[in-house]
């Protein structure tokens, strides 16, 4: 039998193709928006904190239970998301100080670091010691630029590499007017292979305005993490981003100008009233 439409059968695959295709792209644009809501406004660290350096000197007036945990040369597709689950348990915020050559294909864990509330630091392009001053621009703005495409924004602290103050790079960083973030605890995850150890010198770390150091690419610290989480809330810690960290430390920093301006005010008109009371001598 000679069908009528002869081309009938061509014509409904073509469209039955073309409204798959139509599906297909329409689930990817709602499963994007679901899967990663929208990124919030990039943390702010206080003026003064610009270009400075940062974590070794914790204010020791510093009493709010507050702690910075903070997690570099991530990410990883094996342990960071793990991290990001324990935290999200204790609604716990941290930053991560990411390096620019473990990026490639892992953009996705970069989007939800970001969309969970955490903070994203610049941890340089290759975690090298002391690179040539030439390779300074590739190391931070290069790591900057490839950020800012991933999450809107660029990043707003830097951590050299080895703690390294003294590098091209946390020159270049310092150029930026980004402060360079340090740490006042260091777990020494790099090389305590076991996450007991970890766990304890993180926990010893619990100091009101601490900043913890650890490295999110370590199976052994991504075991640790959940009785890191579960003491610092015993403890009645908030975790709480660097940034947020650092506009504590300098409201800090400034109550302590404004009282001792205010006293030596007072000091000075106690001494002036007395110079002129009568019959003093």
């Amino acid at each position: 039998m000679i069908s009528i439409y002869p081309n009938f059968h061509y014509f409904l695959k073509v469209h039955v193709i073309i409204f798959a295709v139509q599906c297909s792209v329409i689930a990817y644009l709602v499963g994007s928006a679901l899967i990663w809501p929208k990124v919030p406004l990039p943390p702010q660290h206080p003026a003064g904190m610009s270009g400075k350096t940062v974590g070794l000197n914790r204010p020791e007036a510093f009493t709010e239970k507050v702690i910075a945990l903070t997690f570099d040369d991530g990410p990883s597709p094996f342990t960071t998301p793990r991290i990001l689950n324990n935290l999200a348990q204790y609604n716990a915020k941290a930053t991560f100080y990411m390096v620019g050559g473990m990026l490639r294909n892992r953009e996705w864990i970069v989007r939800r670091v970001a969309a969970d509330g955490h903070e994203i630091g610049n941890h340089s392009h290759s975690h090298i010691a002391r690179p040539a001053a030439s390779m300074a621009f590739a190391q931070v703005d290069g790591v900057q630029q490839k950020l800012k495409a991933i999450i809107g924004y660029d990043p707003k602290t830097y951590r050299p590499p080895y703690g390294i103050e003294n590098s091209s790079t946390t020159s270049r960083a310092r150029h930026l007017r980004m402060p360079i973030v340090l740490w006042t605890a260091d777990t020494l995850d790099w090389k305590l292979h076991a996450s007991g150890l970890v766990s304890s010198r993180a926990i010893a770390g619990l100091k009101p305005g601490g900043i913890i150091l650890m490295h999110d690419i370590h199976e052994h610290t991504a075991q640790a993490v959940p009785a890191i989480l579960a003491a610092a809330h015993a403890r009645g810690y908030k975790c709480i981003t660097v940034s947020e960290m650092l506009t504590k430390w300098q409201a800090l920093a400034a109550q302590e100008v404004a009282e001792k301006k205010a006293k030596a005010e007072a000091e000075a008109a106690a001494k002036a009233k007395a110079s002129a009371a009568p019959g003093q001598k």
